[in-house]
């Protein structure tokens, strides 16, 4: 049903540090190699690895390439055999209301957007940027 992550032939060489295996980019024909250390190997590989009483099905049924049948088909089946139509009225979809505009306490003025304020742990006590928000003019 499916295949390893990496195949054997793949692997080049391995020792308690590190691990080189060969790859192909996506669209490329040319054959690379790939140096990594045993842990990020690990975590690579391990992420392809399903956890008990999964299985990895791919290109199976109507999710395959070769399915003649285009996607509402297999949907409207769906509907048909339990016995229910989805609704795609347009009338049923609420529009999205933008939110009111900030307004300052003391005058009630709009406030305009200024700058952004990035986070004080990202940045040393000297680059600290404070939120300017000013009533906007006219």
């Amino acid at each position: 049903m499916f295949k390893v992550a990496i195949a054997d032939s793949r692997l080049v060489r391995f020792d308690d540090k590190e691990v080189a295996f060969r790859y192909r980019k996506v669209h490329s024909k040319r054959l690379r190699t790939m140096s990594l250390s045993v842990f990020e190997f690990m975590h690579r590989f391990l992420q392809h690895v399903l956890p008990a009483g999964f299985m990895k099905v791919r290109y199976f049924g109507y999710l395959s390439p070769s399915f003649a049948m285009s996607r509402e088909e297999p949907k409207a089946r769906v509907e048909l055999a339990h016995g229910f139509a989805l609704q795609q009225d347009d009338a049923s979809i609420t529009p999205v209301v933008a939110p009111a505009p900030l307004c300052c306490r003391h005058c009630g003025a709009r406030l305009r957007y200024r700058r952004t304020i990035s986070s004080p742990h990202m940045r040393a006590p000297s680059e600290r940027r404070t939120l300017m928000l000013a009533p906007a003019s006219g």
